[in-house]
């Protein structure tokens, strides 16, 4: 058996402890990742991309954009789960609505054209309940108004499904514009 003096031995387990420590962490790491590959979606790299039940899911969040550019409220309404709500991160702050609230924020028919072009989502089902995670391109009169992140949770019912929540962010440094 080796003798250590106090000092040495106190340095020596906090060298040794220290390096395990750090293994451990970086091979705890690799193992989550390597946990999480198999089922973790690709994105999306168009809609045509999508099964039958994802594009299922995407539909209500396309219908509400769909809403959004004909400023229908009505059809917006007919995506949502009753008692959901947005939160929308407008200059780092979060702004939470209830659904009426949100409809109501969005603009009527008029003669300014909005469009919210989704790209390449990912979409995660587990039976009844889905979420969407996809980037989006804010246009006023075809010009990049801003861009950000939707997110969308989702519930089935009766064979429909139907958006429980919403989040998004928005910035103007889109790289588009």
């Amino acid at each position: 058996m080796m003798a250590f003096s106090g000092r040495t031995s106190i340095k020596w387990l906090k060298t040794n402890v220290y390096r395990h420590s750090v293994a451990f962490a970086r091979f705890s790491s690799f193992c989550v990742l390597m946990a999480l590959l198999p089922t973790t979606p690709l994105r999306a790299s168009s809609t045509s991309d999508l099964s039958s039940e994802e594009k299922a899911v995407l539909n209500p969040l396309q219908s509400i954009m769909d809403g959004l550019a004909q400023g229908n409220h009505e059809l917006i309404r007919a995506q949502l789960f009753p008692g959901g709500m947005a939160t929308l991160i407008r200059g780092g702050k979060p702004l939470q609505l209830s659904w009426d609230a949100f409809v109501d924020r969005l603009p009527k028919a008029g003669t300014t054209k909005y469009e919210e072009v989704l790209s390449h989502p990912v979409i995660y089902i587990d039976h009844d309940i889905a979420a969407i995670w996809v980037p989006y391109t804010f246009t006023v009169d075809g010009k990049i108004h801003h861009c950000g992140t939707d997110i969308a949770t989702l519930f089935k019912q009766d064979g429909h499904w139907l958006i429980t929540g919403i989040a998004d962010n928005s910035r103007a440094d889109c790289s588009d514009k």
